[in-house]
């Protein structure tokens, strides 16, 4: 049944794929189920690797949890719009949890999640080569849009850039505030577990606690359009 479902993944039958993988996992003894986790992110089907670990309530392994299946995209795009590719990974793995072909109820496309008005284009919007730098581009563009304050542009990014020009306040706020008084559920979450991920993909880099200098910042009232 693994093996059946490790060829279906591979063909790109994704429901098929699930269904047998879900099959032959719960046919499993308990004991042996832990022992199954690696199998789907030894085939690069990451988003089941991670989905099942989460069943099993196992968070603490991280190399699991944030691979970097996509590094060669992932990277150029980050040398084009200058933003650091452990941010990229981190807004990719919140998007579509590695699922190049995800498509969401608004019609979001691909490894980002892209809208098709917003990038402007709808053939091959799920290729990676063409999701990863479109995606990365619209988030130098809000970053830019919001005077360099990342987290406005990670609100952005999941909410618009119109929703985060009317939640900004009148006067200078700590940004920690900010986005605890961001009124959508969603976009609160989003914000945060962005920020999470970019952490967890910045310390499996390079062993290092990242420096949270640049995110604690004030968020600044409204200046210019």
């Amino acid at each position: 049944r693994f093996a059946r479902a490790r060829e279906l993944f591979y063909a790109e039958l994704r429901a098929l794929a699930n269904s047998e993988w879900s099959f032959a996992f719960e046919s499993l003894p308990e004991a042996e189920r832990v022992q199954a986790i690696g199998l789907p992110a030894r085939w690069g089907w990451h988003f089941q690797a991670i989905a099942t670990a989460a069943q099993l309530r196992l968070f603490n392994d991280y190399p699991l949890l944030y691979p970097r299946p996509f590094d060669a995209e992932v990277a150029a795009a980050a040398r084009s719009v200058k933003l650091p590719a452990t941010l990229l990974y981190a807004v990719l793995r919140q998007e579509s949890l590695y699922q190049a072909h995800a498509v969401s109820s608004a019609n979001a496309r691909g490894l980002m999640q892209l809208l098709p008005a917003t990038a402007a284009a709808t053939g091959g919007l799920v290729r990676r080569a063409v999701n990863v730098p479109l995606g990365a581009a619209y988030l130098r563009e809000l970053v830019d849009r919001f005077d360099g304050q990342v987290v406005l542009a990670l609100a952005g990014y999941n909410a618009g850039p119109g929703a985060v020009r009317r939640w900004l306040p009148d006067v200078p706020l700590a940004v920690d505030l900010w986005v605890e008084n961001i009124p959508f559920n969603e976009t609160r979450a989003y914000v945060q577990r962005v920020m999470w991920h970019s952490v967890v993909f910045q310390w499996l880099e390079d062993g290092r606690p990242e420096d949270a200098s640049p995110w604690l910042v004030e968020v600044s009232p409204p200046g210019r359009d």
